[in-house]
């Protein structure tokens, strides 16, 4: 039934047109951080790129996976597609390949929103956004990890808000209002999803002096426990709610 339900899950997502709206997507924020950038080719232009930068595109392409898990997720549950599922499989099996599917989709998100804002930074600016001395695997492991985890939290969202059109400022503002916070309030900023996220990278800290070991740690659980919250309560929905309406 596991290998049915990946099967299915996969063939979906492949002809899934929503698929191709989030990638596509993706250019939004990859083009926000080029047009960022100063041009490296003037005289007074150092090519330093500042640590910021990185942080900022994390954080964009993190939101973008996240309202593209969310509204997917929602609209298979309007569409009736989890009832479908539900009744040819297990009850449980269409949330778990929803938010399997969404964890995909982010991962995918993030690879592409750093490879556009990688290119279009070398071939309009001439600056190598990796430039400022971070491993390339390191910071593309952290997109990843950042992609992942949001494409769940927007299948969580999803799950529990069930409407295509109010799941998207839902799992969007829950995610950026810790960009929001992170100058004003940076201590706020950090108990919040993504501001936990982020400080649990270390190198990419939402706060100005980054982040200490004990410190990194407690933004990992912090983080660690949102994720797990959002996936109890969407679960307990799934189960408890009717899959259709």
């Amino acid at each position: 039934m596991r290998r049915r339900a990946v099967r299915i899950e996969l063939m979906r997502l492949l002809r899934d047109p929503a698929l191709v709206a989030c990638l596509g997507a993706a250019l939004l924020p990859a083009t926000a951080i080029v047009a960022g950038l100063p041009d490296a080719r003037t005289p007074a232009a150092s090519g330093i790129v500042d640590p910021a930068v990185t942080s900022s595109l994390l954080a964009q392409s993190a939101v973008l996976a996240a309202v593209c898990g969310a509204v997917r997720t929602a609209a298979a549950y309007r569409t009736g597609v989890v009832a479908r599922d539900a009744l040819a499989l297990r009850i449980d099996a269409p949330f778990w390949m929803r938010v399997a599917s969404s964890a995909l989709v982010g991962a995918a998100v993030a690879l592409i929103t750093w490879a556009l804002a990688r290119l279009g930074a070398r071939l309009i600016r001439g600056i190598d956004l990796l430039g400022h001395g971070g491993p390339d695997v390191g910071v593309l492991a952290a997109a990843l990890v950042l992609g992942v985890a949001a494409g769940i939290w927007g299948a969580a969202i999803g799950a529990i808000v069930r409407a295509p059109l109010a799941v998207l400022p839902v799992a969007a503002v829950s995610l950026s209002s810790a960009m929001l916070l992170s100058s004003s309030a940076p201590e706020v900023a950090r108990a919040l999803p993504l501001g936990a996220a982020l400080e649990s990278l270390g190198a990419f800290s939402v706060s100005a002096g980054g982040a200490e070991d004990a410190s990194r740690w407690w933004s990992v659980l912090v983080a660690i426990l949102w994720l797990i919250g959002a996936l109890g309560m969407s679960f307990a929905g799934h189960r408890m709610r009717p899959l259709l309406g």
